[in-house]
């Protein structure tokens, strides 16, 4: 048996209560133009004390090396702030009004990858078109497109600009307008790089573009259905509809949709608020008095049936709750056709993200689902004959060192092949680290059965707290074509359990994945998948984060962190060992797991390390037997390899059952908390 140590990341005196937080991070993109920063970018950064931006001026991207509690978080590209074209800027109101104007209030939320692509090939493109009417067409295209392409952050940030009205102090940061079916309802747009928003609304059409959103002459028997869509920038479209089926969306990047009302029969109340140039928040009340709720859930994707469908309970986490991308409420389709693994963000030791692979996605086909960045995961890769069973929750109680304890809810997927998969903490939560003795009882409750077969859309959304699941109901159709139900809540499993194995160097709060190493055939290595944000960031980007294995008989595990994105090629192993890589005192001993030292493996070998002297890094060497554990947080890991005579189980349901109570209970049928 052979271990690596637990590794952190900077700061090393990281204490253990912290390792399930995600890191203070700075934005990564310019809060005008809103694109990414890069290496040698010159930022500045405006102090409201001062009378002009202050200058960050840095040789290379490293922002890592800025004081957060000094600068904030917002920072500008010198170019873009100097495109503002408004001459001194003597107070940060106005900085204050293009930031909230170029991208979400809410600086936590960035905008997805393929809107940031998309954007940067419409500025380009509107800046070749500008310069080809200039010039009249005398120059080849190519020169165009090469010029622009030193202008586009000036460009973004110069639209914002114009799009801002001259006096933007005297637009009201809330306003209304009261229907009452008598006079029709007018929406005003604004483009803004292609993309139309809502401006404002009135009873009479201002503009040839505007949109009649609701007629005149509604008797008030009649009830509508109000629904609004938003990017990160504001709201896009409003739909009132008197059908009860929900509206055809699209599913666009980085767009949810909101349900404001369903029934409302006039008259009613639209209120709403801007940022000067578009709506920001929008809903309907009865009357003017009452408090519009701006925190509605977000959706990605309807239910068929709005109105039998259970609504997910509301969300109290202060700023997360505007338009996190986690918190709304998303879909995912077990066991659908062609589907090789699911990826789950679990960056809190709570599921905020569900990832479908298949064998034929292109390379981009998960580019928004997988820039989420600072957020732990696990992929858990399916075989062509293998089909997700059932879901489960365990709970048990974790330990505080000042004698508290709370509750401690995982997530656990289980395949028709009899594996178990935990999707969160393992179970040392449950113990203090210097004494793993005695037994501690944990509650298995039974989620779903799914169907032997058919796909099952699940809904499903989480904040930091609490987590929410939902399973679309089977029509009457359904059941013609021979699609099973989903059966929910059928039993309760409570099982007393020992420490896990003293070989597993133990980590607070930390995830753990383990597979066997009895005929792997090659290996892809998992490397850091963002930059170093703000304080907290990878120590080496070359660290080994994770291990995608592949087999004799064709089926895949993984270790570790593993992003289907991030993976490097295919190494082919050519005997019975691997070698793993790492700074001098990382490896240890069972004597020596309380060690915390640099990160782990920057390394994995398939033949011995020909520079096995090389200074300041030692070799752990692994023959391809027993299994290989990982367990990790977001700043930290430990690999521990297990001899083949020592017996594992990765089946944890499956031993719950064998050696647990049972209990059998009501199904609910409708959803679950977790």
């Amino acid at each position: 048996m052979s271990s690596l140590s637990p590794s952190s990341s900077s700061p090393s005196n990281l204490s253990s209560d912290d390792d399930c937080w995600p890191p203070e991070v700075l934005d990564p993109t310019c809060g005008l133009c809103r694109f990414y920063f890069g290496p040698g970018d010159y930022m500045v950064h405006y102090n409201s004390e001062a009378r002009s931006p202050q200058g960050i001026s840095i040789d290379r991207y490293d922002v890592s090396n800025l004081d957060i509690d000094k600068f904030g978080n917002r920072f500008f590209h010198k170019g873009c702030v100097e495109a503002l074209a408004w001459g001194p800027i003597n107070s940060g109101t106005e900085l204050e009004g293009v930031y909230k104007v170029a991208g979400c209030a809410s600086g936590y939320l960035q905008p997805p990858k393929s809107t940031v692509i998309h954007r940067h090939r419409w500025v380009r493109r509107s800046i070749v078109q500008d310069l080809q009417l200039a010039l009249r067409g005398r120059l080849p295209l190519e020169i165009y497109d090469h010029i622009a392409g030193y202008c586009t952050r000036e460009r973004a940030t110069q639209i914002i600009r114009d799009a801002r009205p001259e006096h933007t102090t005297l637009v009201k940061n809330l306003r209304g307008l009261f229907f009452d079916g008598e006079s029709p309802l007018w929406m005003h747009h604004v483009e803004i790089e292609g993309s139309r928003y809502v401006q404002s609304l009135s009873n009479s059409q201002i503009f040839y573009d505007d949109t009649l959103l609701l007629p005149a002459g509604h008797k008030t028997s009649e009830s509508f259905n109000i629904y609004f869509a938003e990017d990160y920038r504001g709201i896009r479209q409003i739909i009132a509809t008197k059908s009860d089926e929900p509206p055809s969306i699209d599913r666009e990047a980085g767009l949810h949709w909101v349900i404001c009302c369903r029934h409302q029969k006039a008259p009613f109340y639209f209120q709403w608020k801007n940022d000067g140039v578009k709506l920001r928040g929008f809903d309907v009340t009865k009357t003017e008095n009452n408090r519009p709720d701006w925190n509605r859930r977000r959706w990605a994707v309807f239910s068929r049936h709005l109105d039998s469908f259970p609504q997910p309970p509301k969300i109290y986490d202060g700023h997360l709750q505007t338009l996190s991308y986690y918190n709304a409420v998303q879909a995912v389709d077990w066991n659908s056709p062609g589907v090789c693994g699911y990826y789950f963000y679990i960056p809190d030791g709570h599921i905020r993200g569900i990832v479908t692979l298949k064998a034929k996605d292109p390379p981009t086909a998960h580019i928004d689902e997988f820039d989420q960045h600072g957020c732990c995961g696990i992929y858990v890769p399916i075989d062509s004959d293998e089909r997700v069973s059932e879901l489960c929750v365990r709970s048990g109680k974790s330990f505080f060192y000042r004698g508290d304890s709370a509750d401690e809810h995982a997530l656990i997927l289980r395949t028709s092949k009899g594996r178990s998969h935990v999707l969160g903490d393992d179970t040392g939560f449950a113990w203090p680290d210097d004494d793993r003795t005695g037994l501690k009882k944990f509650t298995y409750t039974s989620v779903a059965t799914l169907p032997e077969k058919g796909q099952v859309r699940m809904f499903y959304s989480g904040n930091r707290h609490k987590g929410w699941t939902c399973f679309e109901v089977a029509t009457p159709l359904d059941m013609w074509l021979g699609l099973e139900p989903v059966t929910t809540l059928t039993r309760e499993i409570t099982v007393s359990l020992p420490a896990p194995d003293p070989y597993n160097v133990s980590i607070r709060y930390g995830m753990s994945t383990s597979a066997p190493l009895e005929g792997v055939k090659s290996f892809r290595a998992c490397r850091p998948w963002e930059p170093g944000w703000g304080r907290f960031e990878w120590e080496k980007e070359k660290e080994v984060v994770g291990l995608l294995l592949s087999y004799t008989d064709g089926s895949q595990r993984s270790v570790g962190q593993v992003r289907p994105d991030s993976l490097e090629d295919t190494v082919e192993v050519r005997s019975d060992k691997i070698w793993l890589t790492g700074s001098v005192g990382v490896f240890t001993t069972q004597e020596d797991t309380n060690a915390s030292r640099d990160p782990s493996s920057d390394r994995v070998c398939v033949d011995k390390p020909i520079d096995i002297d090389r200074e300041g890094y030692e070799y752990l060497e692994v023959p391809l037997t027993g299994r290989l554990v990982w367990q990790f947080t977001h700043y930290r890991c430990a690999v521990a390899h297990i001899d083949s005579n020592e017996a594992y189980d990765d089946d944890e349901i499956g031993m719950a059952l064998a050696h647990g109570t049972v209990n059998i209970i009501r199904d609910q049928g409708k959803f679950t908390t977790l």
